[in-house]
């Protein structure tokens, strides 16, 4: 019977751990010089909107249509876009769609904004990025509004 140490057994494992981790390395980056788009966190210079994200995130929240719900409640949508190299938008995916219509609302407000982003920069070169935005909307139901409405006209009725 064969006895190996401890020692052995760990120097084993590391030695296989980095050489997973290498190669992970390796195709990471193989795969981001084929052509896809890295995450925006892994880029030198990130891709900045004119006025910053929140004017760009003033202009979501302010062309997006809600749909008609019963109740109240809160959506939240995930959606991912590439930002071209020369900062125009493309490549829209819809992540998190809470239904409704939401993801799809999302994606045609996204294609409406024609301002183009500063792009995303790696080793002094402008490159494609993928950037992903989460959307929170609070959404008012017509059972509140027809309650409102309800109100008001027995309100004037008394009067």
């Amino acid at each position: 019977m064969y006895t190996i140490a401890a020692s052995t057994i760990m120097k084993i494992n590391m030695k296989y751990l980095y050489t997973i981790v290498f190669a992970l390395f390796v195709s990471t980056v193989a795969f981001c010089q084929a052509g896809d788009a890295p995450s925006v966190q892994t880029l030198e210079v990130k891709p900045d909107f004119p006025g910053g994200i929140n004017e760009f995130r003033k202009y979501v929240g302010s062309n997006i249509r809600t749909p008609d719900v019963k109740e109240d409640m809160v959506v939240k949508i995930l959606v991912a876009f590439i930002i071209e190299k020369d900062g125009t938008m493309s490549t829209y995916e819809i992540i998190e769609d809470p239904g409704y219509g939401m993801g799809a609302e999302a994606v045609r407000v996204l294609k409406s904004c024609k301002t183009k982003w500063s792009p995303g920069y790696q080793d002094g070169k402008p490159v494609r990025a993928r950037y992903t935005l989460p959307i929170t909307l609070k959404v008012t139901g017509y059972a509140k509004e027809e309650k409102e409405a309800e109100e008001n006209q027995v309100k004037q009725n008394k009067q």
